[in-house]
């Protein structure tokens, strides 16, 4: 009786088990849409059934999706969007999410190359946005960069938190890249900061701290990715043209009989889409008379892409490329303190250069990830007119660049990214000794996983270098972490270790400026370090402002530091060789370590619209083996660090500032708006004794004297106001340098005066 009971039992729950299961099936909707914002399709998007929390389907590159479900609502969300819940009150659905506008949410990419908030990087990473780039009017991205807190650039090169001093010629410790392809030439590893399409920026991502393991050898300081406007459904045009002068500076001894000088600036940006073909246009020229003797430049640049998107099989694929030619002169050292802006020797070096670059990409999207590769051609050719018919100085080198990349989302919240770099490089120049060739190999994995609130990613790199007949093999490794330990506080802590080979240039330059020189060092090691990080980072809302307070502490250990180096390299033989000049020689063992404060906020308080940062950095960088030797010069002396060092302590790393303060605020009424901008640091604490007490510095005067004064110290205001006529055109008044201030950015080289310049821009979207 009790088996016929069970048997009884157990049909029953059977037969009610498929009556369900007929019921649920009956009730599957089969549900199709497309999720957007502002006209731009929302890719990989993911959408959850509302009851039980599960993820059912995740949008393609048009923002679409098909799903089934028996649920009575959706949950959208996507990173960098605010999360919305839908209502299946329809079979075809048209969603729209709202950018997210919390500074801590804001969408970076720069880390791990995959999207993720700016609270959950375990780096220290910047963002600047587009409306300080256009209201400042810069004639290339340098000048924007220099406004960024712990970040300067100096004769081209950018260094980050004094991680580099003044390197001319050198290869960059900080990797430039826009859109993730690399800015360098292939012979310097110099930024091609003018060929950045500042017209078209969308915002620029800046990573603190060594990156080498996403970014390779160059990232031993640091990345600046540059990313541009990508096409929507809206068209987005951009037009601007703005002129003005210089002053005339405060002393009449640097007046060299320059008059006036004037500089003008004309841009323009396109961007739209017809059908599922996108394309962007984009042209920038300039004429700079140049505030110093012989200092000028002139250039037109034209850049053009096209991107193709299949959303039948998830791909994308197109090509930018874009052309520049310009024509400038070089200014080294000044002829003395008293005449700052005034060339050492009067002599002048004129470049008349061209810039091709051809970029070739494709991207395949997978369910849970993305295949992508980018490929890039680059030459940089020069030709130069020193007014030496026996030292020929043009050159050009050819840049070749591919990389395949793999994404990958696993369904327990672990994160790969994996690729492969192949880059190859060849000059041929008498002012690289002939031809020279360079190639680069690299593999590197990367693992992120999110437990809770915490975020953990490591990552290794394998690097192949050859320079002509030298070979070289490193690994490199990352790692850190992200906690979240209240509402909007973000502990963050990393190391990473930096590797950076050296250039052609500077194994293997051979040239001079005037009467100075600069010299190859074929022996030159490569660089390696590594730097650790802890930081803190805290959102807050006061009424209508939002904003972020972040707290970093830094340490970074370089081996075989490169410095640019000013010695007596060769026998004096005057009057026409005297023997002296710059050479990059490697320092054993130094240590760069420091603290770094910024807030960024934004918001609206009765009407006013305020966006502004504010940033302090306070760095201790030495030299760990002063008294060891790092050259020997032309009369066979050993020297030290400490014997080659102006500062009395002698083992302080030359052309850095201990303390430095930059700020920027943008106020905004109804059409109105004002602006203003500080950047402030302390004078160097140490440079090349021989500037200042050898036989050299009578060829280069003043160095000594400028020091004395202090003027390497410096605070300088700039201000901007403009006005709205309506929703396109905008006309701004802006002026740098306010108050006229002289300042020495390096030794023998004095930073511009006031400029004012007026600026009329026209933007359709």
């Amino acid at each position: 009786m009790l088996n016929e009971n069970k048997t009884r039992r157990y049909i029953l729950q059977i037969a009610c088990l498929l009556f369900v299961s007929l019921v649920h099936a009956q009730e599957l909707k089969k549900v199709s849409g497309v999720v957007s914002s502002d006209g731009e399709a929302v890719i990989s998007a993911h959408i959850m059934e509302y009851s039980s929390m599960k993820l059912i389907a995740i949008t393609d590159i048009q923002g679409r999706f098909y799903l089934e479900t028996a649920d009575s609502a959706l949950i959208v969300s996507a990173i960098g969007y605010d999360s919305a819940v839908v209502s299946l009150n329809s079979t075809v659905l048209e969603i729209e999410l709202n950018k997210i506008t919390d500074l801590l949410d804001q969408v970076v990419v720069s880390e791990s190359r995959s999207q993720k908030a700016l609270k959950e990087s375990t780096v220290s990473l910047d963002l600047i946005q587009p409306k300080l780039i256009q209201l400042t009017a810069p004639t290339d991205i340098r000048y924007t960069m220099s406004r960024l807190n712990g970040v300067q650039v100096v004769d081209g090169q950018p260094n980050i938190r004094a991680g580099s001093g003044w390197s001319y010629g050198a290869g960059s410790r900080v990797q430039v890249l826009v859109n993730g392809l690399p800015m360098l030439s292939g012979d310097a590893s110099q930024p091609q900061w003018a060929f950045i399409p500042t017209e078209g920026v969308e915002r620029i991502e800046v990573i603190k701290g060594a990156a080498s393991v996403i970014y390779g050898s160059s990232a031993l300081n640091g990345v600046i990715n540059v990313h541009t406007r990508t096409s929507t459904v809206k068209p987005y045009t951009f037009l601007s043209f703005t002129t003005g002068a210089y002053s005339r500076p405060t002393r009449s001894g640097l007046d060299y009989g320059q008059g006036t000088p004037i500089v003008g600036n004309v841009s323009a940006f396109h961007v739209s889409k017809i059908g599922e073909l996108d394309f962007h246009l984009g042209m920038n020229v300039l004429y700079d008379q140049g505030y110093k003797m012989n200092d000028y430049e002139r250039r037109a640049r034209v850049n053009f892409g096209l991107r193709k998107v299949n959303s039948d099989k998830q791909r994308i694929y197109g090509i930018n490329t874009a052309v520049m030619r310009g024509t400038s002169a070089s200014f080294l050292l000044w002829d003395n303190y008293e005449h700052g802006y005034t060339i050492l020797d009067s002599g002048l070096t004129e470049t008349q250069g061209w810039r091709v670059s051809i970029d070739p990409y494709w991207s395949q999207q997978t369910n849970n990830g993305k295949h992508e590769i980018k490929g890039r051609y680059f030459r940089v050719a020069n030709d130069v007119d020193n007014g030496d018919t026996a030292r020929d100085q043009s050159n050009f080198s050819d840049l070749m660049y591919l990389e395949y990349q793999f994404t990958h989302k696993f369904e327990n919240k672990l994160k790969l990214i994996t690729g492969a770099v192949g880059q190859y490089a060849q000059t041929q120049s008498p002012l690289f000794s002939g031809t020279q060739v360079s190639n680069n190999a690299a593999a590197y994995v990367q693992l992120e996983r999110k437990w809770g609130k915490l975020l953990t990613n490591g990552g290794i790199r394998y690097e192949y270098f050859r320079l002509n007949h030298r070979q070289e093999m490193k690994p490199v490794v990352r790692a850190g972490l992200n906690y979240e330990l209240a509402k909007a506080t973000f502990l963050r802590a990393s190391y990473g270790q930096g590797y950076r080979f050296p250039s052609i240039a500077e194994a293997y330059v051979s040239t001079s400026v005037g009467p100075v020189e600069l010299f190859p060092n074929p022996d030159i090691k490569s660089e390696t370090g590594d730097n650790i990080e802890i930081g803190i980072k805290q959102g807050f809302k006061i009424k209508g402002i939002q904003g972020m307070i972040d707290i970093a502490a830094y340490r970074m250990n370089f081996q075989n530091m490169t410095e640019f180096t000013f010695a007596a390299w060769k026998p004096f033989n005057p009057p026409a060789d005297l023997g002296f000049g710059f050479k990059s020689v490697n320092i054993p063992e130094t240590r760069v370590q420091g603290l770094e404060l910024s807030i960024v906020s934004s918001g609206k308080i009765q009407g006013f619209e305020i966006q502004g940062f504010a940033g302090y950095n306070l760095n201790s960088f030495i030299n760990l083996q002063p008294d060891s030797v790092v050259l020997v010069d032309a009369n066979g002396s050993s020297k030290t660090y400490r014997e080659l060092s102006y500062s009395e302590a002698g083992n302080e790393l030359k052309y850095r500032p201990r303390h430095s303060f930059k700020a920027d605020i943008i106020v905004e009424y109804k059409r109105f708006y004002i602006g203003a901008g500080v950047a402030a640091q302390t004078e160097f604490v140490n440079i090349d004794t021989n500037f200042t007490y050898s036989l050299i510095a009578s060829f280069v005067p003043g160095v000594d004297s400028a020091m004395k004064d202090g003027i390497s110290a410096y605070t300088i205001w700039n201000f901007r106001a403009g006005y709205k006529f309506n929703d396109h055109f905008q006309l701004n008044f802006i002026v740098d340098n306010a108050f006229n201030h002289e300042f020495m950015i390096r030794p023998a080289d004095l930073g511009p005066p006031r400029r004012i310049r007026c600026q009329i821009s026209y933007t359709f979207k």
